[in-house]
């Protein structure tokens, strides 16, 4: 793989809590969740809640047929011939490059990374569903921190269930949005804890969710270019 870099390549970036594809009125639809982010065009998608039957059903290969996207899936919880987890499609084919377990107080989670040889540039893209339990979660941004390569342009996205201070320690290595349109819950949203956050290698051209009652959280993108 080349490592060259052509400045000024703009991609866009979503990330989405897809709740296993279950929306408003507890209907359960790929179908609606590959549309709305379809709507948006992204080159790259990070995707948390998503659900697999070994063998039967996966979400994350059904999404990425829909948009003509290669995908790599993390299963954090495993319970027989099921799996629930994170996924990253791209355009381009991401290569795993890192399947990291976080520390847990009862769901498992874990932080996924993996690589995208894009026209004109490589980049990593890391995605993570952080716990709803303060300390763990604390201890889990400290693991993000550690873990982080950044000898490459990276994207970090995902729903980090918090925002403000709490991000503090991955803000000292990667840039955050001023203000990070609320994601949650998608009927009216109000809470922040979406998010898009990046290496200095890229800039920032805008960022906005995507109106969609497919899920309980909002799909949200941010348009990146490389500097």
């Amino acid at each position: 793989m080349s490592d060259d870099r052509t400045a000024g390549a703009s991609y866009r970036f979503l990330t989405y809590n897809i709740h296993h594809a279950q929306g408003a009125g507890g209907l359960v639809s790929i179908g609606r969740v590959s549309r709305a982010i379809a709507g948006a065009h992204p080159g790259v998608v990070a995707i948390n809640e998503a659900y697999r039957w070994r063998g039967f059903f996966d979400q994350t290969a059904s999404i990425g047929t829909s948009l003509g996207m290669g995908s790599s899936f993390q299963a954090n919880v495993v319970i027989g011939p099921t799996e629930y987890g994170n996924a990253i499609l791209a355009r381009e084919a991401p290569l795993v490059v890192a399947d990291i377990r976080l520390a847990k107080r009862r769901e498992a989670r874990g932080l996924l990374i993996v690589e995208i040889e894009a026209p004109g540039a490589r980049f990593r893209v890391a995605t993570t569903h952080l716990s709803l339990h303060r300390r763990t979660r604390a201890a889990q941004i400290e693991q993000l921190a550690a873990a982080l390569p950044l000898d490459l342009p990276l994207v970090l996205m995902g729903d980090l269930n918090c925002g403000g201070a709490e991000l503090a320690p991955l803000r000292r290595i990667l840039t955050a949005p001023e203000e990070t349109p609320p994601t949650f819950p998608s009927l009216r949203p109000t809470l922040r804890v979406d998010h898009v956050m990046f290496s200095r290698h890229w800039r920032l051209l805008g960022i906005a969710t995507v109106r969609s009652l497919a899920s309980d959280h909002l799909p949200l993108y941010a348009d990146l270019e490389l500097r």
